[in-house]
């Protein structure tokens, strides 16, 4: 039977070396683990915590990493009790076995206490799936009490199925330098994260369904220097409240998203002064749900925040922007708002979103709040990234939201291509603001480009086809492509480009006869597909200079020197003309074929020039 973890400070051994030593790796496998081995390899890791070697070696700047389950179980009493400091810049991080499944600390049978206590200093907790306790009050999944630089992250926190008054997800009290990064916290009875003290650092978190009535997913408590973004707080509507802020000081509450909570944000207490609140996305889904309820003394809310840049849309008919308490002031619509004499939200919206839907608060293609957002870069070092991990700004601007979408602008072609003889230099420009990965590109015959294969090009904005046809006509058109660690998004498909081919060099030219009389002769060539017309330059010898000089250019239709015979092209596509009204003398003739589509002239190179003589001078 398991029990109670505590780690001594007593067993420190080496936690006195200095931060620039090694940093050693630990492993502990809750299901197969033997407390009798060194935890120094994957092959001989220790069972719990508690172990000898892993209490009597670990050291700031060391790594111990856990798999398997730990079930805390009612005798045990208590939950997993961590107390071995790392140190500034160099903290003892705790996650989870690369490449196997997330370990888990279950405290739903426990009847007090935590599922997991951080009691030490400079702790990195990263990767586990964390249970909550189901029967008592007052009890925590994750509790952190009087420490220094701890961070929470990459963690599933949620409570059990039932629960009962004052119970935590998270519970940080009397801690400097609390971050809780990228978590899914959710299923918790009353608050799914509750936070005294300060420097506090809350991003890419999820906060939603809390299980009881008229509690909230963030609780922050006389809190100054605080940092909350990126993050999505929803469904906590049974007189619930997605964040709420209670006398505090210095806060930056940017790029988040709020959605069906009765307050998404409540301002409580006494408000300090120096906060921003820009580039937040409040959904209601119905007209009962406020986006900011102020229950400040005096309206502090309205009088001490620099509040822009955010789009509310707080039912489908009604967009609820603020509302004061105890006085039960209410502004219904944005308009109302901006009017109010307060000077808020200037810039802010009060448009349908465009969510993807109700459980997924990304945004779509086609939401107002791509690119509306304010650029507030300098304002946070955690907002070069959105909830995701993808890098933002997309584009000119921030996304209102916790959700940069990268949209990428449809492609237009520009009209420089190369239409060579059987390869072609496709080519386009892209929007500036818009990165792009690679693009594909649809090629085909079929004006629609029905059936016509895909290729991927990079983003040099030029893609070179190859295998064509001569005098032939082409379409093609371009997607941009953008990949992020998230997923791939695509543009729209660009307008299609139709292109031509030129014809191939005219061959074998010779003359077929010649009618002195008549003072003409007939030429011939070799018929090209596709082509139209015909161009014949002629050139006559000139004695005086002895070189031959142009004189003149016939151009022939398509019709006009393929003969048939029978409904048969003549001698296997064999093209000729007759060449009338000429004098006695040498000559010389080239032809070059070409083809008109849409009045444009696409003309093959001329052939070598020929030789003829007329009738002696």
């Amino acid at each position: 039977m398991k029990k109670l973890i505590f780690i001594s400070a007593l067993f420190l051994g080496l936690a006195a070396l200095p931060t620039g030593a090694f940093a050693a790796d630990f492993y502990i496998d809750f299901d197969n683990g033997d407390n009798n081995n060194n935890c120094a390899t994957t092959s001989t890791p220790c069972e719990t915590f508690d172990a000898a070697a892993l209490g009597g070696s670990i050291a700031p700047g060391d790594t111990i990493y856990a798999t398997g389950t730990y079930d805390l179980t009612t005798a045990s009493g208590a939950g997993i009790r961590y107390n071995i400091d790392g140190a500034d810049n160099n903290p003892i991080t705790i996650t989870a076995w690369p490449g196997v499944s997330m370990p888990i600390i279950d405290g739903t049978d426990l009847t007090t206490a935590y599922s997991l206590w951080i009691d030490a200093d400079y702790v990195t907790w990263d990767g586990f799936t964390v249970v909550g306790v189901e029967t008592a009050d007052n009890d925590v999944a994750v509790f952190v009490d009087g420490q220094e630089e701890i961070t929470v992250s990459n963690n599933i926190i949620y409570g059990p199925s039932a629960g009962v008054f004052d119970t935590y997800g998270v519970n940080a009290q009397n801690t400097t330098g609390f971050m809780l990064l990228n978590n899914t916290i959710y299923n918790v009875y009353d608050n799914q994260v509750w936070i005294d003290d300060g420097h506090i650092i809350i991003d890419g978190n999820k906060f939603y369904d809390v299980v009881g009535n008229n509690f909230r997913g963030l609780a922050l408590d006389s809190i100054s220097e605080i940092t909350v973004t990126n993050n999505f707080f929803y469904d906590f509507d049974s007189n619930g409240e997605g964040l709420r802020c209670d006398d505090i000081s210095g806060s930056e509450i940017i790029n988040n998203t709020f959605y069906n909570n009765d307050e998404n944000v409540q301002f409580y207490g006494t408000l300090g002064t120096d906060h921003e609140f820009k580039n937040n996305l409040l959904i209601g889904t119905n007209t009962t749900q406020y986006g900011i309820m102020d229950r400040t003394a005096a309206v502090q809310y309205f009088n001490r925040v620099e509040s822009d840049y955010n789009l509310f849309y707080m039912g489908a008919s009604d967009v609820t922007a603020a509302r004061t308490f105890p006085t039960l002031n209410t502004y219904p619509t944005l308009a109302n708002w901006q009017a109010s004499g307060y000077g808020q939200d200037e810039n802010s919206l009060d448009n349908d979103p465009k969510i993807a839907g109700s459980g997924d608060l990304h945004l779509t293609n086609e939401s107002p709040a791509v690119d509306a957002g304010d650029n507030v870069s300098a304002e946070s070092t955690y907002l070069n990234q959105d909830i995701d991990k993808e890098p933002r700004p997309y584009g000119p601007a921030y996304d209102i939201g916790a959700d940069e979408r990268p949209v990428l602008a449809v492609v237009p072609h520009t009209l420089s291509w190369d239409p060579l003889v059987l390869k072609m230099t496709l080519d386009w420009m892209q929007e500036v603001d818009y990165a792009v990965t690679n693009f594909n590109v649809k090629f085909g015959t079929d004006s629609n480009l029905a059936g016509a294969d895909v290729y991927l090009a990079d983003n040099s904005g030029e893609y070179l086809k190859e295998g064509l046809k001569a005098a032939k006509v082409y379409y093609y058109a371009v997607q941009g492509q953008y990949e992020t660690g998230y997923q791939t998004y695509y543009s729209a498909w660009s307008g299609i480009k139709k292109v031509v081919t030129k014809p191939v060099k005219v061959k074998d030219l010779w003359k077929i006869n010649k009618y002195e009389n008549e003072k003409r002769v007939k030429i011939r060539w070799k018929m090209q597909k596709r082509a139209t017309k015909y161009r014949i330059k002629l050139y006559k010898y000139k004695k005086s200079t002895q070189t031959y000089r142009y004189f003149r250019t016939i151009v022939r239709t398509k019709a006009e020197t393929h003969y048939k015979k029978n409904g048969k092209l003549y001698k296997n596509g064999a093209a000729k003309t007759i060449i009338k009204n000429l004098k006695p003398g040498k000559y010389k003739f080239k032809v070059r074929a070409a083809r008109i589509v849409d009045d444009v002239n696409y003309k093959g190179k001329y052939s070598p020039k020929t030789r003829f003589q007329h009738f002696p001078e």
